[in-house]
């Protein structure tokens, strides 16, 4: 190929580089973005800044509350039989704080002998502002159930309350300080109190106004809406249940309410009524939340008909640059049509198809060249693959007749009599394997076999029919004997070094006397009438085809009536899930001891289908073979 004397794509982009040059608007819209990141960063700092002059405000008037109650505490330790005295307490609690509208001394149940209510309680009546003192408890106004009273009492403890209506009391929407009194062995024997009225939290907190539809919050540690007045909509709701009530039209809420009730301190977005906000948030030392937040339209509005401006100067400019880009590619790309039209002949199939001639001297000249250099072998190659897919044809059908010729080999007439009720299975992990499986009924003598070729495939499913032919022929009186021959024989022009592990063995029917070798095979189960099942541990016995010399020991077990023995192949306890987990040899023994009512090809079957549960989809990774046999007698 010439190498192209003027680049088409060099050609394209001084042509293109002219219309490009109006996307310096673009650089004009950048600018509004940054800009609007900057101006909403800065007013979330204000924002955090306004928060925290707020927070540090309603703290002081919080700490003068909670001085005002304390530093009371030990005038009633030393007075807390002075009913008179303790009534100028509160009256003294209300009067030094303007933010005190409220004050009690609740004493605990009998704390007076023969009182089980004593709770002396100053307040500012609201139409004449004066203070009022009367005994609280009565009745009608158990404070023993209160919130202001049973919390410190119980957990002894000072702390603000919920918001609550005192009605009986003050009868103001407030929250209320209490702090515990104890004795010498520090039980709580009274509570004194100071309210504060959430009117005043509402006047102190909604003043703070940083935009137009800015919004201030301050909620308890359980979040109760604080600065409310009890006309508010919001009087007695939580910041949880508001959200729950407006869930449809917000988005980010739920995260931010997780995030502000933790106690965290953090700026984020959210939206809410179709409206992007911001919302800055943080604790008070008392665990209530204190949120600002502001509609980002307000924060932006200075802005906004820039933006406006700056938006339509882009979208103009787009719309230019996609017209004068559209006009130069069509006018370099007219070659590419006719090219197209031969490239989708030659995606047709119709490889010999003329591709076009081009006489430039470029990069689509070069896709010339190389769509004719593909078309050549792709020729070549769909040639070679019909070749192949021929072949591999041939060998799928060869080995779909090796599996039928390999199924036929074994026996499936098995024995169903009122003595011995025998069924066996074979599942090759490929199309051939190399398990095993016989038997032979010789008058009152039962001869079977179970068996696993070393390797997969091909090769080992032909050691399996050698195998098995030896296993079916040679059934000596001496079963000793007869696996030494099987041994011999398999043995004989071995090359290839295959062994297998076999289970061999002899029933007699009339005795229950079951003789057999086990060479290197897994141990089989033995399941007795009433359910027991465990594993027959066999002798150590090398495997068949390896030393034509070895002297394989037998070993004898009896068979009880109704028991009932399961041999099988390592592809039934070795069999993996994806993760590598096998079934195991516990698993396997507890599904034998729980087959013992079913028959034996409901328990081969049963078995099998346990093992395709356990592995789910995870494929076939071994040869599975499982023989049962029941004895009768």
């Amino acid at each position: 190929m010439k190498p192209a004397s003027k680049s088409f794509s060099l050609r394209l982009s001084l042509k293109l580089l002219t219309a490009t040059s109006i996307l310096f608007l673009v650089a004009l819209l950048a600018v509004s973005v940054l800009s609007y990141r900057e101006i909403v960063r800065e007013s979330q700092k204000s924002s955090l800044n306004l928060l925290d002059a707020n927070i540090r405000e309603v703290e002081s008037v919080l700490r003068e509350v909670e001085l005002s109650v304390e530093n009371e505490a030990w005038l009633v330790r030393e007075n807390s039989l002075d009913e008179e005295y303790l009534y100028h307490i509160t009256e003294r609690i209300v009067s030094e704080s303007p933010y005190i509208v409220g004050s009690a001394i609740a004493f605990s149940r009998d704390h007076f002998k023969g009182r089980h209510y004593f709770s002396p309680y100053s307040y500012v009546e609201r139409d004449t502002e004066r203070i009022v003192s009367r005994q609280l408890g009565t009745d009608d106004y158990d404070y023993f159930s209160m919130g202001w009273f049973t919390e410190p009492f119980n957990t002894g403890k000072a702390g603000w309350c919920e918001p609550y209506v005192d009605l009986g009391g003050g009868d103001y929407r407030m929250t209320t300080y209490s702090w515990p009194l104890k004795d010498a062995s520090g039980k709580v024997y009274a509570v004194i109190t100071a309210d504060v009225t959430l009117d005043w939290l509402s006047e102190t907190v909604n003043d703070v106004q940083a935009y137009e539809h800015s919004l201030v919050i301050l909620c308890s540690r359980q979040g109760s809406y604080l600065n409310v007045s009890e006309s508010d909509s919001l009087a007695g709701e939580t910041v949880y249940s508001y959200f729950q009530k407006n869930e449809r039209n917000s988005s980010g809420v739920s995260e931010i309410l997780k995030s502000m009730m933790a106690g965290e301190k953090e700026a984020n977005v959210y939206v809410m009524d179709n409206h992007l906000c911001y919302v800055v948030y943080g604790s008070l030392h008392n665990g209530w939340k204190m949120s600002i937040h502001t509609e980002i339209r307000d924060v932006l509005g200075h802005i906004r008909n820039l933006n406006r401006f700056v938006i339509l100067i882009a979208v103009l400019g787009l719309m230019l640059i996609f017209l004068v880009c559209y006009l130069l590619v069509k006018s370099q790309t007219g070659p590419l049509v006719i090219f197209s039209n031969s490239a989708k002949r030659i995606a047709t199939g119709d490889f010999g198809s003329e591709l076009p001639d081009i006489k430039s001297e470029d990069e689509i000249r070069q896709l010339r060249d190389s769509f004719e250099y593909m078309q050549n072998n792709l020729q070549n190659y769909i040639g070679e693959l019909k070749q192949t897919t021929a072949a591999n044809e041939r060998l799928e059908s060869e080995l779909n007749i090796a599996e039928r010729i390999q199924k036929a080999m074994l026996p499936v007439n098995f024995p169903q009599t009122d003595r011995i009720d025998l069924y066996a299975l074979l599942r090759p992990a490929r199309e051939v394997g190399g398990d095993l499986y016989d038997f032979k009924l010789n008058g009152n003598l039962l001869y079977f076999s179970v068996g696993d070729v070393s390797g997969k495939g091909v090769p080992a499913s032909l050691y399996m029919a050698l195998t098995r032919m030896a296993c079916h022929l040679i059934h000596d009186q001496d079963l000793k004997s007869s696996v030494q021959k099987i041994n011999s024989n398999l043995c004989e022009n071995n090359s290839e070094f295959f062994f297998v592990t076999l289970l061999f063995g002899r029933l007699n029917l009339d005795t229950g006397e079951l003789i057999f070798c086990n060479a290197g095979h897994n141990p089989f189960i033995l399941v007795s009438p009433d359910g027991k099942a465990e594993f027959v541990r066999p002798r150590p016995n090398l495997a068949l085809g390896l030393d034509s010399s070895f002297p394989y020991e037998v070993e004898t077990v009896t068979l009880q009536k109704g028991g009932r023995i399961i041999l099988y192949t390592d592809g039934v306890n070795e069999a993996e899930k994806k993760d590598g987990s096998q079934y195991g040899n516990d698993r396997l023994l507890q599904w034998a001891g729980s087959s013992s009512g079913l028959d034996s090809r409901e328990a081969s079957d049963g078995l099998l289908e346990d093992i395709r549960s356990f592995v789910d989809e995870n494929p076939q990774n071994d040869d599975i073979t499982i023989m049962t046999i029941t004895y009768f007698k």
